[in-house]
């Protein structure tokens, strides 16, 4: 068995939310020596912003995948993917002026510098000492909802503001308005079925009124309740990635539907800046003399 670590960017939280709620992790075509030698049955623990946040059992060997799971990078879509078990572990545990000090391939070093670029990447120099000790310092993970696993990661969900088209923007405008949320206006565009590539727009970009924040908002539901929590942060890690200035850390997510199931609540508590809510929609439709 072997013991990884992967680091992920605190640049890009959403990613990390894709992965495990997807329940697969990836890497770019460059980085495919790091992944080729990985196995079932080992263990993977994830590194966000200078902490131990997950631990996880990796569950198959490396696979090359096609479906743009994560937002693209220069071209790249990670697609050499394992798929890894829901969090058996999670927690806040920091690096720097902590476990650098008792990680054996870490002591007398810059953590950062042996977590950074390939080094970051399916890092094997864990021992089982150093492992178990890191996992000693997280927290059993909470009981997760069942998903399907067999649905769609990305759904490419067909436009929900193209019938009546005048008329429900008039009434999201009004909710959107009550959440402190106006559509984003650019030179060129707005955030009504905002576009972002490979066929998939976000239903409406907005920029909170007050704070100034990005928003993605989601209006519906896919086929199940993962599907919907990864086509929201699938979008939000775009908008990072594309539109928000670097160093700008609050990237939300708003689901909104009539009807907003137990299950989906559930991941969505457990999603950093991510909310559902209820809504009702009243359309009056004059029928004509």
């Amino acid at each position: 068995m072997t013991y990884y670590i992967c680091s992920v960017s605190p640049r890009f939280p959403e990613n990390y939310q894709i992965g495990i709620h997807a329940r697969k992790w990836g890497v770019e075509e460059r980085y495919f020596s790091r992944i080729k030698d990985v196995q079932a049955g080992d263990r993977l623990l994830f590194v966000l912003g200078g902490q131990f946040v997950s631990e996880h059992e990796i569950l198959s060997s490396w696979k090359k995948e096609i479906d743009p799971l994560w937002p693209a990078k220069d071209g790249d879509i990670f697609p050499y993917r394992i798929d890894i078990s829901p969090p058996t572990l999670v927690g806040e545990v920091p690096i720097k002026d902590g476990m650098q000090h008792e990680i054996s391939f870490m002591i007398g070093k810059v953590w950062g510098g042996t977590l950074q670029g390939a080094s970051g990447v399916f890092n094997s120099r864990m021992t089982f000492a150093d492992y178990e000790l890191a996992c000693s310092r997280l927290n059993k993970a909470p009981t997760q909802p069942t998903v399907d696993p067999e649905s769609n990661p990305c759904p490419n969900r067909p436009p929900l503001l193209s019938f009546f088209k005048e008329e429900l923007e008039q009434c999201f405008i009004e909710i959107l308005s009550e959440l402190d949320l106006s559509p984003f206006q650019s030179d060129s565009r707005n955030g009504w079925g905002y576009p972002i590539g490979d066929g998939k727009t976000i239903d409406v970009l907005c920029m909170g009124e007050k704070s100034s924040d990005f928003v993605v908002v989601n209006i519906g539901v896919a086929n199940s309740s993962r599907d919907t929590v990864l086509d929201i942060l699938h979008k939000m890690s775009w908008v990072r990635t594309n539109l928000a200035p670097q160093g700008k850390t609050n990237i939300w997510g708003v689901i909104l539907s009539p009807t907003i199931k137990r299950d989906l609540q559930n991941l969505v508590d457990v999603v950093p800046n991510l909310m559902a809510y209820s809504i009702k929609v009243n359309l009056q439709i004059d029928s004509g003399s």
